[in-house]
């Protein structure tokens, strides 16, 4: 009799008796809330729009970017609408928004965020040759900017704490691609050069001058970049390809 009572004195027992689980429960209740609290902020406010559910990644960042513009109408992200706009193929929003930004701005001298987004659309349109002069002057800018700014003594200084603006490098691979396009190689090997002189653990770059290099016919070179590359992406299946093509051709 006694054994059963036992039996049923641990049936009756309850995990929430256990005073860990219960601390522990009441923190997952109150993250919940909280993330729900904060959904419901951000709708109202605006920053999650109402109604609108994202295609894509690039769908979120153009809602993301188009909020902050109607907001605060700054150019930097004046600029990365456009870019996303054109990327994702809306050319005509695109170009519309920088006409109004020129509209909404029109004393502002045209920073290098804008100038490079003019180029993205010059690109999207195929009309390279205007891309390429626009590129070209991104970058120089762009160097000239970080080398004044290293060589400078303020105590904050942008250059040596966040390094050479990405799009610098945006421009330098823009212009790699379209003369790739154009069959103007030795120009895009140039890009690639300066691109990994001064980022020199980027992967899926080492890769395209590898590929380059070897419809070029330089098979060291190409050899060369791909076991550069297997460094960082040693499973990656172009580059175990593309070691293959050369073993295969010599």
């Amino acid at each position: 009799m006694k054994k059963v009572n036992q039996v049923n004195e641990i049936k009756k027992t309850s995990i929430w008796d256990d005073r860990v689980v219960r601390v522990l429960g009441a923190l997952i209740a109150l993250v919940v809330v909280g993330a729900l609290l904060t959904l419901i902020s951000m709708i109202i406010t605006g920053v999650i729009p109402l109604g609108f559910t994202p295609q894509t990644s690039q769908d979120a960042d153009i809602e993301q970017y188009r909020y902050v513009v109607d907001k605060d109408q700054d150019p930097e992200s004046w600029s990365k609408l456009i870019i996303a706009l054109a990327r994702s193929g809306k050319i005509k929003e695109a170009n519309q928004q920088m006409e109004s930004f020129k509209a909404s701005e029109p004393d502002v001298t045209q920073t290098q965020g804008i100038a490079y987004a003019q180029a993205t659309i010059l690109m999207m349109e195929e009309r390279f040759d205007e891309a390429l002069v626009i590129l070209e002057q991104v970058r120089q800018d762009l160097w000239d900017a970080y080398q004044k700014e290293l060589a400078s003594k303020k105590e904050m200084n942008w250059a040596s704490s966040q390094g050479i603006p990405v799009n610098y490098f945006h421009a330098t691979m823009d212009m790699a691609d379209i003369f790739i396009a154009q069959g103007r190689d030795t120009e895009a090997l140039e890009m690639f050069d300066d691109y990994l002189e001064k980022l020199p653990t980027d992967a899926s770059t080492f890769i395209k001058r590898a590929r380059l290099k070897l419809r070029m016919g330089d098979l060291d070179g190409a050899e060369s970049d791909f076991l550069a590359a297997q460094r960082f992406l040693p499973d990656d299946t172009d580059i175990i390809d593309g070691l293959e093509e050369i073993k295969a051709v010599r």
